[in-house]
């Protein structure tokens, strides 16, 4: 498992730091009221929105859950309220979440954009991830693929459906209700790659569980209901806001995830057009007047992320590049942004901008290799993070970017020399000791595995993953309490039970 948000936050530092001056021709800013009536219009052709939402609590061979029947509930009245022909199943058996599925795949074949919402017992298994019908009853991990219905089913539909742009929520990540039957210890949903035009979002982050919660929703879905009443918000932004406040309230242990390659902007609540005053009927703008200076819109997004305000930053680079299409340094800081925020095709786009418009620089190199990462496609990343190091020999991240790549190909001893070699240029960065030692883990090196992760919870103490990495070591050198007592930490780190 890869830990990719420490890394990429140093990732989008390094890349502002080498352009604080970009040398830029300004250009007069567009008309600020035409931008706004043809946002409008484009949000107007959004087409027909088609929703599923399924919501399971009363399990009869499982824990039962509270909230999961309220989250359906209040999110198809949501989703109705925004414009979506819904339907929806509330408790529901496998068979009838099938027929449900079906139906839903039938709809998206006519044409639209679709949403599938899910709240309710989920686990994964070699890998796939189920959802599980109320009635499953399942002695043995060999069960699951009989008694619950696989998240791929849907996918499959929406992939098949070919409409252009889907969006799956899965609010279905808290604990294994049948882990005792099962061989593998993973826990939460594995994390699955979003077909062309797809986001797929997950309560918290892939390999991790979120709780149930307290209140009449689960704190993650009373999120979703607030933020997809904001107007003229894109789902991309929507979602960030959501994980933002979700990790605010849960003091970072639940981090919400998406896996994305939507290929467009989508929209819960169009924007709503600023009110027509007396004063702007005779040309007084009632906003105040907008620079033409591409060079403070650029300043500003460098100071946002700085302060990890990526939502502002974003705006602040897209405004950058509004007024100067040629600032090719603009489009390596927005790829690196959009790679944070796990739109992978977006931070592809943006890093081969840069390269065109002839950025000699290790950045949209680093950016796009760790986004073919991501993709698995370790290949093309290992292109670009040869490419990175040929421009900068003394680049720690292409060292451990490359790392990354040849452990995803499987090939451990290269891994393990750039991972060293990063570490030689880099030696506080905690994830690439933890990836390292998931290398040395792989090749059953359980010395300089456990070293490692030592290392790693030594630099971050709250490292849940690497206490769970961890324990598997110690299980494998004899020492069982030792690894009972880090998968308490573990557990007690996320929340878990």
């Amino acid at each position: 498992m890869m830990l990719k948000s420490v890394y990429f936050l140093a990732l989008l530092v390094l890349v502002g730091a080498y352009f604080h001056q970009p040398d830029v021709t300004a250009q007069e800013p567009p008309d600020s009221r035409q931008l706004e009536r043809e946002q409008i219009q484009r949000l107007e052709k959004t087409g027909k929105r088609i929703a599923l939402v399924i919501g399971n609590g009363a399990y009869t061979n499982a824990p039962p859950l509270k909230n999961p029947p309220n989250d359906a509930r209040d999110m198809t009245a949501t989703l109705k309220e925004l414009g979506f022909d819904v339907a929806s199943g509330i408790n529901v058996n496998q068979r009838e979440m099938k027929r449900l599925i079906r139906e839903f795949g039938q709809k998206l074949k006519a044409g639209g954009s679709g949403l599938f919402y899910y709240a309710g017992h989920g686990v994964q298994s070699k890998g796939r991830n189920y959802l599980i019908p109320v009635e499953a009853d399942i002695q043995s991990e060999a069960e699951v693929e009989d008694a619950g219905v696989d998240v791929n089913l849907v996918l499959s539909y929406m992939d098949d459906a070919q409409n252009g742009l889907n969006i799956m929520i899965l609010d279905a990540c808290r604990n294994n209700p049948f882990a005792r039957s099962f061989r593998s210890a993973s826990s939460g949903l594995a994390q699955v790659d979003a077909p062309t035009g797809t986001l797929i979002a997950y309560a918290t982050a892939p390999g991790r569980v979120a709780s149930d919660g307290i209140g009449q929703n689960g704190l993650y879905t009373s999120e979703l209901l607030k933020q997809m009443r904001v107007p003229g918000l894109s789902a991309t932004d929507m979602f960030m806001r959501v994980r933002a406040e979700v990790m605010r309230q849960t003091a970072n242990r639940q981090v919400p995830w998406e896996a994305s390659s939507l290929v467009g902007a989508f929209y819960f609540m169009r924007a709503v057009p600023a009110p027509v005053t007396e004063a702007s009927n005779i040309g007084v703008s009632q906003r105040p007047p907008l620079t033409s200076d591409p060079q403070q819109y650029y300043a500003r997004s460098l100071a946002h992320l700085n302060r990890g305000e990526f939502d502002a930053a974003l705006t602040d680079i897209n405004r950058t590049i509004e007024l100067s299409p040629a600032f090719a340094q603009a489009y390596a800081v927005r790829a690196g942004i959009h790679h944070l925020k796990n739109d992978l095709n977006a931070a592809i786009v943006d890093s081969n901008k840069a390269i065109e418009l002839h950025l000699n620089h290790e950045a949209p190199y680093l950016v796009r290799g760790a986004s073919y990462n991501v993709q698995g496609n370790y290949d093309q990343a290992l292109a670009d993070f040869n490419q990175a190091i040929q421009i900068n020999p003394q680049s720690g991240p292409a060292y451990s970017g490359r790392g990354v790549s040849y452990n995803g190909k499987g090939e451990y001893d290269k891994a393990i020399a750039d991972y060293t070699r990063g570490l030689s240029l880099a030696p506080n960065e905690v994830q690439t000791y933890y990836n390292r030692g998931a290398a040395y883990f792989q090749k059953k090196d359980y010395d300089h595995a456990l070293a490692d992760f030592d290392k790693a919870i030594q630099l971050n103490p709250g490292l849940a993953v690497a206490y769970n990495y961890r324990a598997l070591v110690y299980e494998k050198k004899g020492d069982i309490a030792k690894a009972e007592a880090d998968r308490k930490r573990y557990r007690e780190l996320y929340g878990i039970d």
